[in-house]
């Protein structure tokens, strides 16, 4: 049997709800999952966002240790067995998808892992720290891909500029009926 990874709110490739971004609180979808080998002893979660205007990926949510016994997660649950690792913010927890004004679309990539070991690491480890200690470890790994589509650019109005009437002379300048401008500033009109 093959591991596999499901969410109830999202299909394979299509956009994740934005009940789950980062702008409404963080709350982490339901996954489910089937086919986890014999001889698990704990499974990982990573999810990251490759498209990120980051050097490498942003990361959304580091889960080890997960009882390979589980079934799933349910929405906004941290199973409580589990380690947390460090998000993108250098915190523990789900962090949702918040792509930058402007950015094109971005994919967010959920991997669960099978491990034959413990993950052996203390404190709040990183995404990079979990995938380096299961190296050599991993008897299954299961994808699942929600995006984002491309985030419009908000409308930014220009700063205020000065009004293109400042540049047209007051009223009281105008030249006076029969005079030109050189005539009424001139010194002979001045000794009038």
């Amino acid at each position: 049997m093959t591991l596999t990874l499901r969410s109830l709110q999202f299909e394979p490739g299509s956009p994740i709800p934005a009940r789950f971004d980062h702008d409404r609180g963080d709350l982490s979808p339901a996954l489910t999952w089937d086919g986890v080998p014999r001889g698990t002893a704990g499974l990982v979660l990573l999810v990251d966002d490759p498209d990120a205007p980051v050097e490498g990926s942003f990361v959304h949510w580091v889960l080890s240790n997960i009882d390979p016994a589980r079934q799933g997660i349910a929405e906004g649950e941290v199973p409580a067995e589990a380690t947390a690792g460090a998000n993108g913010f250098g915190r523990p927890g789900y962090l949702g998808p918040a792509p930058p004004p402007g950015d094109g679309p971005h994919r967010y990539i959920f991997r669960l892992l099978a491990v034959d070991q413990p993950v052996p690491l203390k404190g709040l480890p990183s995404y990079q720290d979990v995938e380096s200690a299961v190296t050599g470890h991993i008897l299954a790994e299961a994808r699942l891909t929600g995006n984002l589509p491309a985030v419009a650019q908000p409308c930014v109005l220009p700063a205020a500029r000065p009004s293109v009437f400042a540049s047209i002379p007051s009223r009281q300048s105008w030249p006076r009926a029969g005079l030109s401008v050189g005539e009424r500033n001139s010194p002979a009109r001045a000794s009038r």
